[in-house]
């Protein structure tokens, strides 16, 4: 309450009715950006891709690798980014994945059964852990519409990674061709 502020001076109390009402509407502004600044936390935004190049991530199962690869660049005329083929410039792998995963549009992930793992005595086959870390850092980059799981055979996927979508083909990829197409219409590649 201002008025406990003013004196018999005219003047003097529209001045400080000036000022309150100053204050006031800064107050307004500050509270405007601090409510701009919550909806910004509560909404993740992703990085935009630099480029339209297609990244692989993948296990020890050559073929379909291979198939995936001569898949892109055959029918789509995309050389895919493949981590290990590329030149690492003295940088350790995660600097190396950081560096050409920001030139990268979208990622097909391939999840192969390639490690076996015990668990109270059943033994099962699962993903490689560096499949599963790629995963998850191509999602957080760019957000699960752009990265897309191929699972072979229904490997196993820890519970986390339930309810992401993924392709399941048996022994090729090529099984999966139109969903592979479809994504790189939707994501505008080609």
């Amino acid at each position: 309450d201002y008025k406990k502020y003013t004196t018999d001076d005219d003047d003097f109390n529209s001045e400080i009715i000036k000022i309150v009402g100053l204050l006031g509407r800064i107050a307004d502004v500050y509270d405007k950006k601090a409510e701009k600044a919550e909806e910004k936390i509560k909404t993740i935004e992703f990085l935009k891709p630099i480029d339209k190049n297609v990244f692989l991530v993948h296990g020890h199962e050559e073929g379909n690798l291979r198939e995936l690869k001569d898949l892109l660049k055959d029918n789509f005329n995309i050389t895919p980014i493949i981590l290990r083929d590329e030149q690492d410039g003295g940088k350790t792998i995660i600097e190396k994945l950081e560096d050409y995963g920001r030139k990268c549009a979208f990622a097909f992930v391939l999840i192969t059964p390639d490690d076996v793992v015990e668990n109270k005595k059943t033994k099962a086959f699962q993903a490689r852990p560096n499949v599963l870390f790629e995963l998850g850092w191509f999602c957080g980059r760019f957000g699960r519409s752009k990265v897309r799981m191929l699972r072979k055979n229904e490997t196993p996927l820890p519970s986390d990674l339930h309810g992401l979508i993924a392709y399941e083909f048996n022994e090729k990829v090529s099984e999966v061709f139109l969903n592979i197409k479809k994504d790189l219409e939707a994501a505008g590649i080609i």
